[in-house]
């Protein structure tokens, strides 16, 4: 159609190879170690970042318009195994409440 944007393809989550809600807990700790391994200052991982403040990585998602603090941990792979966590309560339709993992 003319004047419109062609809309993209639809691309899966590029650090995971199927939905996420496929994986166990146990196979998202594994993925979270080899993503921050991959990906050391966490680029491109969607909701993890560097709490400079309190000098750990820190989660978060949105949830119902409103963030949500996963919580913060001095291991990158802890901090990208709670947002994916919360990323599959959220895709099975339950709330991301923070998990408890590493410190």
């Amino acid at each position: 159609a003319e004047g419109k944007h062609p809309k993209p393809p639809e691309i899966g989550d590029p650090l995971l190879p199927a939905a996420i809600e496929t994986f166990s807990t146990q196979q998202l700790a594994e993925h979270a170690r080899r993503i921050a391994e991959e990906r050391p200052t966490a680029e491109g991982v969607k909701g993890v970042y560097w709490y400079k403040e309190k000098r750990k990585w820190a989660a978060k998602i949105s949830y119902k318009a409103k963030t949500i603090n996963l919580g913060n941990s001095a291991s990158l792979a802890d901090a990208i195994e709670r947002r994916l966590l919360a990323e599959k309560a959220v895709a099975e339709g339950k709330h991301p409440k923070p998990p408890e993992i590493g410190d």
